[in-house]
């Protein structure tokens, strides 16, 4: 069991034939209630290591899942580039690309990038959870037309210090472009509760006291 405060949000909102996309699905903590909660539908996960793409491959197999399509690729703004991408742990999470020599640790591994406005997902997509290690706004810009279109409800970690480790952005810089693309915006709780963002103000007091949050976006 795996973050149970965003399990719970889902078990309220995903309905059976929904196509959900996981991005950055390590070993598929998420993708298999995912894929149970949306039984009639289809959840595409993506994770970028290699290694634990391996796991994630062996875990879908292994509890019977053929509503799940796992991808091996890095979800950025660009497809096709061949890129470094570094973890850490018996996991391999952590899974993370670095434009600097602060997040150049742990294992290192080569895949390909792809850019989710490119993958096709049979006329729609419902949900969208993403958690990249500080590649968040590579992701999403790399979705725009996707998110334009089919108004996804995010499931997304807002994690400043990988941002600014491995990106280099800022830790507003994730906020502004969910507030343009997203009208509500709400951190999890830890008890699955939600509480309503209005402003940067707030989400940056609850991420200075907490480190990181999970944020669910609607249109």
């Amino acid at each position: 069991m795996w973050e149970p405060h965003v399990i719970a949000v889902l078990e309220r909102i995903v309905k059976p034939a929904w196509v959900c996309l996981d991005v950055g699905a390590n070993i598929g903590a998420i993708t298999l209630p995912l894929a149970r909660l949306a039984s009639a539908g289809h959840v595409h996960a993506f994770e970028a290591s290699p290694t634990a793409f391996e796991l994630l491959k062996r875990n879908i197999a292994s509890n019977g899942l053929t509503n799940a399509t796992p991808v091996n690729a890095a979800i950025t703004n660009l497809t096709g580039d061949t890129v470094e991408i570094f973890s850490t742990g018996a996991d391999f999470g952590w899974a993370h690309m670095t434009s600097s020599d602060t997040g150049r640790f742990g294992t290192r591994e080569e895949v390909q990038t792809l850019a989710l406005d490119d993958y096709g997902f049979a006329g729609r997509c419902d949900l969208m959870k993403v958690d990249v290690e500080g590649g968040e706004i590579k992701a999403l810009r790399g979705a725009m037309r996707m998110i334009q279109q089919h108004h996804p409800v995010l499931v997304i970690e807002y994690n400043p210090a990988p941002a600014e480790w491995f990106a280099g952005t800022s830790r507003r810089a994730l906020y502004d472009i969910l507030a343009a693309l997203y009208p509500y915006i709400n951190i999890i709780e830890p008890n699955g509760e939600l509480q309503p963002v209005t402003e940067w103000d707030l989400l940056d007091r609850t991420l200075t006291e907490h480190t990181w949050k999970d944020l669910l976006c609607t249109a």
